[in-house]
């Protein structure tokens, strides 16, 4: 060490300080900024969302995408490969002018009077054979196979329907939609 001489002293040395933005911008900014950003999510992921979110069943919204399916029913036939098993053809078709989720089927089978003997909904992935990746196309039409336990001799018709599950978990159908429209009248 060095005697005789003495550690000088410095003063301190701060950073200039930067202004800061008040809190209430930052808020106000950021209650701006989500709507923005909520909407840029659902303009790029419009079909994704349209296929996997529920169709919301307020104000005959519901009936009216019902009433754009077209539903033709090919027949029914036993399944040789499936003892006890029988097979229901149809086709669906897109009549609306945008695209459309895949709708559920559900499958009525009634006795000779008419009486309803048993009744299933099917989703997409089980009359199509694999889940749908994207959605149904104006226009587009597609064929539904499926498998249903044959009742025997109490069941001797059958009737396929379109149905949609609403934002509930609620399953409606045009046939339902359609009935509820009669008793309106």
């Amino acid at each position: 060490m060095l005697s005789g001489y003495q550690r000088a002293e410095l003063p301190e040395i701060n950073p200039p300080r930067r202004p800061q933005l008040p809190r209430a911008v930052w808020v106000a900014a950021a209650v701006v900024l989500a709507p923005l950003l909520v909407f840029q999510v659902v303009q790029n992921n419009g079909e994704w969302l349209s296929v996997h979110a529920p169709l919301l069943d307020g104000g005959g919204k519901l009936a009216a995408t019902l009433s754009t399916y077209q539903l033709r029913q090919w027949g029914v036939t036993g399944d040789p490969g499936a003892n006890g098993t029988l097979r229901v053809r149809a086709s669906i078709m897109n009549a609306a002018a945008q695209l459309q989720p895949y709708p559920l089927l559900r499958v009525t089978l009634a006795d000779r009077f008419g009486t309803r003997v048993g009744a299933r909904e099917f989703e997409p992935a089980e009359y199509l054979g694999k889940a749908p990746a994207r959605m149904l196309a104006p226009g587009e039409r597609v064929d539904a196979t499926l498998d249903i336990l044959d009742p025997g001799k109490d069941a001797e018709g059958f009737e396929i329907d379109v149905c949609i599950r609403s934002a509930e978990k609620k399953i409606m159908c045009a046939g339902d939609a359609a009935a509820a429209a009669r008793q309106s009248k």
